[in-house]
């Protein structure tokens, strides 16, 4: 964002370099005003992309490994592990908009072993390159960063908290890096490398009893109706899902009885009731739909009638993207 931001300075007498997270954020007078707009945001709603498009506003996709971002909001942002999930998660699930539309360039950063060479990359995907006075630009961008060995070493530099993110990672517990891990293999290095299929695990489900702590292998469900599990509060791209939650149950003689439902954009996207009367595992199959990917995702489980024996533990959710 910061070489973004920099070229547009030196290629343009008046450049608008601004947040653009909603269109609220956006100075509509002053990108009227501007030679030339570059929006920055991790979390857009779903007005920005059309926006974008429409106002034919310069645009890049930069792309970062998840589970190095998740570190990073660790350290500089001071988030525990399950909050930075859930707002990577948003942030992978919103500007998986931008990478559905056409032409839209994606660049990698840590890609580029040189600074120069991601500078005309990003120069490239800009349309700067392409201006008269780019090599005049390019000249004063080299002026400032050719002093750097590596990309690596332009991040510490300017990203605040870069390089003890990157030491805090090779610290950091097992349970936790294993977990970052596992969700990387769906997210990914960015929106536009979110996997079709998507695996939760159960750890990151809440436990309906207070404190509500994260779900820690079986539960007890003897006792009166209540909320068994809720959350985990993760995100989705908009669109269809098929989803599978996972679950293993034993000890209810009595049949106890059970709801299930997942909520997304605020509402109830999905309901169903069953017996909890067998022992063994087993999934409930369902599909719903997501329209604003900056809306958490829900899956709950509720007894509905009071238990006098009887578990239930949550294994996990599968989804898959569909369409």
């Amino acid at each position: 964002m910061h070489l973004c931001g920099e070229m547009l300075r030196h290629s343009f007498a008046a450049a608008l370099v601004a947040p653009g997270n909603s269109l609220g954020d956006v100075d509509a007078g002053a990108v009227e005003d501007a030679d030339a707009v570059l929006l920055f945001f991790d979390v857009p709603d779903e007005n920005i992309p059309p926006f974008i498009s429409r106002e034919h506003v310069r645009a890049v996709l930069i792309e970062e490994d998840f589970e190095r971002t998740a570190h990073y909001c660790m350290s500089a942002r001071q988030m525990g592990h399950v909050d930075a999930i859930r707002f990577l998660t948003q942030s992978w699930a919103c500007l998986d908009a931008f990478a559905q539309l056409p032409g839209l360039p994606t660049v990698r950063p840590r890609e580029y072993a040189d600074l120069l060479q991601l500078i005309d990359r990003l120069a490239e995907a800009l349309g700067i390159a392409e201006l008269p006075q780019w090599p005049l630009t390019r000249g004063r961008m080299a002026e400032t960063y050719g002093g750097f060995a590596s990309v690596d070493e332009a991040i510490n530099q300017f990203i605040h908290m870069a390089a003890e993110a990157d030491a805090a990672a090779a610290v950091v517990e097992e349970d936790v890096a294993t977990l970052l891990g596992k969700l990387a293999e769906g997210y990914g290095v960015g929106a536009r490398s979110v996997a079709r299929h998507l695996e939760w695990p159960a750890e990151l489900l809440l436990d309906g009893k207070p404190p509500h702590a994260a779900v820690d292998g079986t539960m007890d469900v003897t006792g009166p109706a209540r909320v068994l599990t809720f959350g985990p509060y993760l995100h989705l791209p908009a669109g269809r899902w098929a989803a599978q939650f996972l679950f293993e149950t034993g000890d209810n003689a009595s049949s106890n009885r059970f709801m299930f439902d997942i909520v997304a954009d605020g509402v109830v996207r999905f309901s169903t009731l069953g017996n909890m009367s067998e022992s063994g595992r087993f999934a409930i199959a369902s599909e719903f739909e997501v329209r604003r990917a900056r809306d958490p995702v829900e899956f709950r489980t509720f007894l509905t009638e009071g238990a006098i024996e009887g578990f239930f533990r949550p294994i996990g959710i599968e989804l898959q993207r569909m369409g």
